[in-house]
């Protein structure tokens, strides 16, 4: 993905580039013959980026080949700013104007067409957040710019010049909320109350004492209501809590790149350098002397 650098051009291959790094890989075709101009400003970490967008009328398309290709899973939440657009996945098709807001599905063919120059904000969090019943339930299913959803498309587009990744907890959580109000479903048992755990992590993370019998109090749960809450989760309550940390250590990398590891890691709640490089790894698969050249990149 690229990192928080703006991107401009109008050279529509350099774009078809840009979006197949910053998003999914996508196929792009040009509408009409009038010049092309686009650009892209992505932020946040590998937990919530949201990308604000703007471009010249075009088609992009999720296809079965890209998905075999490169498999990264994704839930994505199109806010339309300005403009209009149509999206089709899952059989049903929907026309955005400004203010709606829509959700796709990475795993599954998608397709955006845009037959006028338009404004986006997208938001993209790993699939594993969302259930995956109720994903399928939601997208390509409109939430109009009058209703509920216009709050969350507000929250999104106010956050994304802020550094997204700084509330990544709260607005994965929000996305994840909005997504069940597309579905006309109701949040499962517990789900509530395990959202509630996880703004409890992102707003306590950085205390290196902080652990499971302090997130029960706090959430008002018994030790065992709260293990119960992730039995079924994608992440424990240990790997959310690592994962938060590590979004945090990231932050701090591309903000300071002069900092070292031992001086981050306790801002992070780490214990030490060699806690915070193991979960490093463990989180992102790479080094965080590795990220950050790649963020530098």
């Amino acid at each position: 993905m690229i990192g928080g650098v703006a991107f401009s051009t109008s050279a529509f291959a350099d774009y078809r580039t840009a979006i197949n790094r910053t998003f999914v890989p996508l196929t792009a075709d040009p509408a009409g013959d009038r010049p092309f101009r686009a650009s892209l400003a992505p932020g946040g970490d590998d937990r919530l980026r949201i990308t604000t967008v703007r471009a010249s009328p075009h088609r992009v398309r999720r296809t079965p080949a890209l998905i075999d290709a490169a498999p990264g899973e994704y839930v994505l939440a199109t806010i339309q700013v300005s403009g209009r657009s149509a999206v089709e996945q899952d059989g049903r098709e929907a026309r955005l104007g400004p203010g709606d807001l829509v959700f796709c599905d990475s795993t599954r063919p998608f397709a955006f067409t845009f037959d006028e120059p338009f404004r986006q904000g997208v938001v993209q969090a790993p699939r594993a957040v969302v259930a995956d019943r109720t994903l399928r339930r939601a997208t390509a299913v409109p939430l109009k710019g009058s209703g509920p959803g216009a709050a969350a498309g507000a929250f999104f587009r106010a956050l994304a010049p802020h550094d997204p990744g700084r509330l990544s907890a709260h607005g994965v959580a929000m996305l994840a909320d909005v997504l069940v109000m597309a579905a006309g479903a109701e949040p499962a048992p517990g789900e509530l109350d395990r959202r509630r755990v996880l703004d409890h992590l992102a707003a306590a993370f950085r205390d290196p004492r902080l652990d499971a019998a302090g997130v029960a109090r706090a959430c008002h749960l018994s030790r065992r209501a709260l293990f119960r809450l992730f039995a079924d989760a994608p992440l424990s309550l240990a790997d959310e809590m690592r994962r938060v940390r590590v979004a945090e250590a990231q932050r701090l990398l591309r903000l300071h790149p002069a900092r070292s590891v031992a001086e981050i890691a306790p801002a992070c709640g780490f214990l030490s350098e060699t806690q915070a490089r193991r979960a490093f790894r463990a989180v992102t698969g790479t080094t965080p002397a590795a990220y950050r050249g790649e963020s530098r990149a």
